[in-house]
């Protein structure tokens, strides 16, 4: 039976096409994924899957209020299992940049310096997922990860994998100004 809008039976074939389509086949591009029979959401790009298991990783990748598409549990089953999304990845064209995903934001990470000094886990491959090159650019690109962040009302300093707590408004000054903070959600204030 065809797919049914307000109660009734929606005869405009374009629209029954892409229901049955992406039922049967999944999403076109990529998206957000997942079946009625689970209560499990995947990032889904190409053949590949990543499961989103929380909603601050979903907020991190911007993904929180997009529209969800439901497939059969068969579609999903066919796809490469990825594991985990987490809020690190790396585009799967070969480049070696890591970036972080911060409400709907990502960040290149400039040095393992910079992964150290914010307690990220740069060098571990199952917290650095590579994920589509088209996903992480249809993130805002803002550039390198800053030297702060503020969480909770208060403006931090990453170092050796702690958060140091700024105090003086000067410190922010010497290391670029309040426009250098960046306001981050506690999934990536963690140190």
């Amino acid at each position: 039976s065809a797919y049914t809008l307000r109660g009734g039976t929606y005869y405009y074939g374009n629209y029954n096409f892409i229901n049955y389509f992406t039922s049967w086949f999944g999403p076109t591009r990529v998206a957000v994924a997942k079946s009625a029979s689970s209560p499990n959401f995947y990032l889904t790009f190409g053949t590949r899957k990543l499961l989103i298991p929380n909603m601050d990783i979903m907020t991190a990748w911007g993904l929180a209020g997009k529209t969800v598409s439901i497939v059969d549990q068969s579609y999903l089953d066919g796809l490469t299992d990825d594991g985990s999304l987490t809020t690190l990845a790396k585009k799967d064209n070969g480049s070696p940049t890591i970036y972080l995903m911060d409400g709907g934001l990502s960040f290149s990470i400039p040095s393992g310096q910079v992964c150290t000094d914010w307690g990220l886990a740069c060098n571990d491959t199952s917290a650095v997922k590579t994920v589509s090159a088209t996903v992480i650019e249809s993130l805002n690109y803002r550039g390198d990860l800053p030297p702060m962040f503020s969480n909770g009302g208060a403006a931090y300093i990453p170092q050796g994998g702690k958060k140091r707590p700024i105090l003086d408004p000067k410190t922010v000054n010497a290391l670029g100004g309040f426009a250098k903070v960046l306001p981050i959600q506690s999934i990536n204030a963690q140190q």
